[in-house]
């Protein structure tokens, strides 16, 4: 990187949105009030590309956010993206925090619609309870989920995505998704469905893939890997777990994935499937 820029944290909050650009650079951020960057209104924010352009978050503390969306309910903030940054300490390719980006749509009216995050290196949190992406949305205040319609394309994400109460037809593609959390955690809100996580590369330690809740979702041609001794922690030691935690999940598919070992794993199974109906699980290659 050509220099270092310091900034404290900063809330986002022009009414009318707009673009944040960052420049060649990487920008050594402190935080304040739980966040690095707060953003309100429908920001959204640009780099020059992940190795050009760096928000390294070295001054938070374990508990605080890199990246907060907190939409106003009082703006409509589709499409708002990420686009183009490297989310940690260039040198290192860790992050000091929590998690690195959360986006909350916990009050009535808060939406994030057809957001975007892409071309974005997110790295391992120091927390360990953090996660690289993370949607939280509360229902019944948002009954939509909150964030829906939106995608999450190749990006490389250390600690896993998180969706907790999303709504329909979100997708994860083309991502590289390591780290110490399960690679994709999702429990959709009730009524939403179609989560598709399609053509990614999922090496973790604690699974790659858990849906507790979300009917229709299609799990097709990732290459997932476990590179751990021991049984899968936190995922009912398989690599991939459909559970139906949060409800009978029925319909969907899962199709032409890579479940192995990378180097030694003692993972019990490759594929388990709990409380479903309807599903299709096929023409998979497992080395386990």
């Amino acid at each position: 990187f050509p220099y270092t820029t310091l900034f404290r944290s900063v809330i986002l909050f022009s009414s009318l949105g707009g673009k944040l650009l960052f420049g060649h650079s990487t920008y050594k951020a402190n935080a304040s009030s739980g966040s690095v960057l707060a953003i309100v209104y429908p920001v959204s924010l640009f780099g020059d590309g992940g190795i050009y352009t760096g928000i390294n978050p070295s001054l938070a503390s374990s508990t605080d956010n890199t990246i907060v969306l907190n939409p106003n309910v009082s703006v409509d903030s589709t499409l708002m993206q990420i686009n183009g940054i490297h989310i940690a300490d260039p040198s290192t390719g860790t992050r000091s925090g929590n998690h690195g980006i959360y986006a909350l749509t916990l009050n009535a009216g808060q939406n994030l619609a057809k957001f975007t995050l892409r071309d974005t290196a997110i790295g391992q949190g120091t927390n360990a309870t953090g996660w690289g992406f993370y949607h939280l949305n509360s229902t019944p205040s948002n009954v939509n989920g909150g964030m829906y319609c939106s995608l999450l394309q190749n990006n490389a994400i250390k600690g896993g995505v998180r969706l907790e109460g999303s709504g329909d037809s979100n997708s994860i593609v083309h991502n590289t998704i390591t780290g110490t959390r399960i690679g994709v955690w999702a429990s959709l809100t009730s009524g939403a469905s179609l989560l598709e996580i399609q053509a990614n590369n999922i090496t973790t330690s604690q699974g790659s893939i858990q849906i507790a809740g979300g009917p229709r979702p299609r799990i097709i041609g990732n290459n997932m890997e476990h590179y751990v001794t021991g049984a899968v922690t936190n995922n009912d030691s398989a690599m991939v777990d459909i559970t139906g935690a949060n409800g009978v999940i029925y319909g969907g598919v899962i199709k032409e994935n890579l479940v192995s070992g990378f180097g030694t794993s003692d993972a019990l199974y490759g594929i388990r499937l709990t409380n479903v109906r309807g599903m299709r699980s096929e023409e998979h290659t497992s080395e386990l």
